[in-house]
């Protein structure tokens, strides 16, 4: 273990584990939503999907929106991989087709890129 003193504060720093130095450890980055999709797996019914990279993952929340109203501020949870998903039926008469967005926020408040999927839902008769 080292001690530095450094205007009259002492940091210990241990050499077994780095993240107590801070300025080894790297700053808080905004989350990212990559490989948002959407896949129609029967006549209306989508399922979203995407990755969260970020320092911790696990448990954040992803809110969809769009102009359909069975999107509105619809919330999935992450999973420790990063992943997440969610599975949606939309409307079949034609009037559901637009984007849908997703966004996060870590636990620091920030938010992530907002990622978009234009999605067309089967109409039925």
């Amino acid at each position: 273990m080292d001690l530095n003193v450094d205007d009259a504060y002492l940091t210990v720093v241990s050499l077994d584990d780095p993240s107590t130095d801070p300025l080894l450890s790297p700053p808080n980055q905004a989350p990212q939503i990559t490989s948002f999709a959407a896949a129609e797996t029967s006549p209306g019914q989508f399922r979203f999907s995407g990755t969260v990279v970020d320092e911790s993952p696990t448990g954040m929340v992803v809110t969809l929106n769009g102009v359909q109203s069975e999107i509105q501020n619809y919330q999935t949870t992450v999973q420790s991989d990063g992943s997440f998903s969610c599975v949606i039926q939309l409307l079949t008469d034609g009037t559901d087709a637009g984007t849908v967005q997703a966004q996060t926020v870590d636990s620091a408040g920030l938010q992530s890129n907002v990622a978009s999927v234009y999605v067309v839902p089967t109409v039925t008769p």
